[in-house]
């Protein structure tokens, strides 16, 4: 056996996405954004789903709390904790700057 898909014998590749799951308050701020802001918020969330510890996301832990996060997309920002032994990101709220702090 040799190499197949960049893979090492004997060795897998494993690529665990994590679930999101929002409250229905950022549900229903998403909804109210235009189109192309919400474009680019869903494709950031995607990256974060397939890794919440991109280093290409501006990802900030938050002041004074165990295990909140924030990510900036553009002028919109997004709260989130991450469960990691359940693979799952809780997405609490999502607005723009002025709004959320």
């Amino acid at each position: 056996m040799g190499e197949s898909r960049g893979c090492i014998e004997g060795v897998r590749s494993y690529i665990m996405t994590f679930k999101l799951i929002y409250h229905p308050r950022a549900v229903k701020r998403l909804t109210t954004f235009p189109r192309n802001d919400k474009k680019q918020v869903m494709e950031k969330l995607a990256l974060l789903k397939d890794n919440p510890q991109n280093s290409n996301l501006d990802i900030r832990k938050m002041v004074n709390t165990k295990s909140s996060y924030r990510i900036r997309i553009g002028k919109i920002r997004a709260i989130y904790q991450i469960d990691f032994d359940k693979n799952i990101i809780y997405m609490y709220d999502i607005d723009y700057r002025g709004n959320i702090y």
